[in-house]
C-alpha cells in the first residue's frame, strides 16, 4: 500500500487563484482511499452547505459548488493517509491525502485555507546527493519518502578512465578560482613525482567539470540543493570546477560507498536543510536590518501590501489567525473582533496573496516571528 501523496508547493500555487467562494475541508481521520470516505466527511459538507447560505449563495450556485464534494467517491490508486484535504471553487476541485495529522476544519472565503498545509510542502522540498568516485559516479534524488538513482546524461562520463580516454583535459583549469578550500591528499594512488600528482589532479578536474556540466543540464533551474559526498580531497577538486547555483556549503566527508543502511541519506539530509533555510535566515536579517519603509507589522497594512503584492517574505507565528473582511476595489482591510457570515481568515487571506506575487510565506514558532503576523516588503 502506498503512504498518503502529500500537497507540494507547484499544488498550492495551481490552486490560489481562484475566485470565491471558496470551499476547503480538512478531514484528520486516518482512512484508505480503497476503502471508505472520512466519516466526517457527510457532516463537513453539510456544515459547508450553512456557510454558502450564510454567505447568501445563489441557490443554483451553492448545488452546483456541492454536487462534486457529495459524489466524490475514493478511487484509483490505494493509498492511506492520517487525513484528507478537499478544495472547491467554480474552477477547481481538487484534494490531497496527507500523511501528517491536521486538525478539523471548514472554510468558504475568498480563498482557500491553506496555511496548515504550508509546514506539509515546505517538507516535501527534495535534494540531490553527487556521490564522488574516481570508479563511479552517482547522482541521488531524495524526495521526502524515498531515495532513488538518476541518471546523468550518456555524455557524461561515469569514471575517471572514462573521461581520460574520451577527453584531454583543459589546461586551463589551474586558472580558475578555487570555490572552496583543499583538504587532505589523494589517497590509494601511487605517483612517483610531484609532477604525476599534478597531471591526476587535472584530469580529475577535467573529469568532475564534465560531471559538473551535466548536473547543470540535468537540473535545469538549480533550485534543488546538491550535496556532496566523497573525501576531502575529491570535495575540493570538485568545488574547484562547479558553476552549480545552490551546491551544500558543506558535504558528507568519506567513501560513499563505505556508509550503508541510509546513512548517506541521513547525513546529507542535515547539509541541504541549512540551504532550505537560508533563505529564510537572509529574510529574517534583512528584517531587522532594513528602515520602517521596508517592513510591516500591523495586521490590516500586511494584509493591503499583500494584495498590491509588495510582500517578498511574509512571517507568521503559529497559530496566528485574525477574521475580517477586505475590499478588493478600494483594497480596504476590516478586522473583525465578532466575526460576521462573509468573513475570512485575513492571516491566511494575506499568505494566499503573497505566494500569488510571488512572495514567499514561513510559519514560524512563537517567539521566533517577529511579530504574529510581519511582512518584508520589495519596496
Amino acid at each position: 500500500m502506498q503512504t498518503a501523496v502529500d500537497v507540494t508547493a507547484e499544488d498550492l500555487k495551481m490552486i490560489h487563484d481562484s475566485e470565491g467562494p471558496c470551499i476547503s475541508i480538512i478531514q484528520p481521520t486516518p482512512f484508505t482511499s480503497k476503502t471508505h470516505r472520512p466519516a466526517g466527511l457527510k457532516r463537513a459538507i453539510e456544515s459547508v452547505a450553512q456557510l454558502l447560505t450564510q454567505r447568501a449563495v445563489d441557490p443554483a450556485e451553492e448545488k452546483q459548488l456541492l454536487e462534486p464534494l457529495y459524489e466524490w467517491e475514493p478511487g484509483g490508486s490505494e493509498q492511506s493517509g492520517n487525513g484528507l484535504v478537499m478544495f472547491r471553487s467554480h474552477k477547481i476541485f481538487q484534494h490531497f491525502f496527507v500523511s501528517q495529522p491536521l486538525d478539523e476544519m471548514v472554510t468558504v472565503g475568498d480563498h482557500f485555507y491553506i496555511l496548515p498545509l504550508l509546514p506539509i510542502a515546505d517538507s516535501g522540498k527534495v535534494f540531490y546527493i553527487l556521490a564522488l568516485s574516481q570508479k563511479h559516479i552517482r547522482l541521488l534524488l531524495c524526495a521526502p519518502d524515498s531515495t532513488e538513482e538518476v541518471p546523468l546524461p550518456n555524455w557524461v562520463p561515469r569514471t575517471l578512465d572514462d573521461s581520460a580516454q574520451t577527453d584531454k583535459p583543459d589546461h586551463m583549469l589551474d586558472n580558475r578560482s578555487v570555490a572552496g578550500p583543499s583538504n587532505g591528499a589523494m589517497k590509494g594512488v601511487l605517483f612517483g613525482t610531484n609532477a604525476d600528482r599534478d597531471a591526476k589532479d587535472e584530469y580529475l578536474l577535467h573529469f568532475y567539470k564534465e560531471v559538473d556540466e551535466g548536473l547543470n543540464k540535468l537540473l535545469k533551474n538549480g533550485d534543488a540543493p546538491v550535496v556532496l559526498a566523497g573525501v576531502d580531497y575529491e570535495l575540493a577538486l570538485y568545488r574547484r570546477v562547479s558553476r552549480y547555483p545552490r551546491l551544500a556549503p558543506e558535504g558528507v566527508r568519506g567513501s560513499s560507498e563505505s556508509l550503508k543502511g541510509g546513512e548517506l541519506r541521513k547525513r546529507a539530509e542535515e547539509m541541504a536543510r541549512a540551504v532550505f533555510a537560508e533563505p529564510l535566515e537572509q529574510a529574517l536579517q534583512a528584517y531587522e536590518n532594513l528602515g520602517p519603509e521596508r517592513r510591516l507589522s500591523e495586521l490590516t497594512q500586511v494584509v493591503k501590501a499583500a494584495y498590491e503584492g509588495r510582500i517578498a517574505h511574509l512571517f507568521v507565528s503559529e497559530g496566528a489567525k485574525e477574521m475580517g473582511k477586505v475590499d478588493r476595489a478600494s483594497l480596504r482591510v476590516e478586522q473583525h473582533s465578532n466575526p460576521r457570515p462573509s468573513d475570512e481568515d485575513l492571516v491566511n487571506a494575506a499568505a494566499v496573496e503573497t505566494i500569488l506575487h510571488g512572495g514567499f510565506v514561513d510559519i514560524l514558532p512563537p517567539g521566533k516571528a517577529p511579530a504574529r503576523v510581519a511582512a518584508l516588503l520589495r519596496y
